[in-house]
């Protein structure tokens, strides 16, 4: 019988054979918690249920918004 050791991410559960490239793809996830976020809103007629048309999130050191889109 052949043991076999993998390295999960834990942000997006891709397995490595490498511990070190795991750890690598989970330094490269941005997380939320750090992040500023804004939505854009429309009235109650336009836009019952009340949530944002967008939401644009800035992470932690960095100055570019990123615009996400329902």
């Amino acid at each position: 019988m052949v043991t076999k050791t993998l390295y999960t991410c834990q942000f997006c559960n891709t397995d490595y054979a490498d511990k070190e490239k795991a750890m690598e793809c989970e330094k490269n996830h941005k997380v939320l918690g750090t992040a500023t976020i804004m939505g854009d809103y429309k009235s109650l007629k336009s836009i019952p249920d009340g949530c944002p048309t967008k939401i644009k999130v800035k992470f932690m050191g960095s100055d570019k918004w990123i615009e996400y889109k329902r």
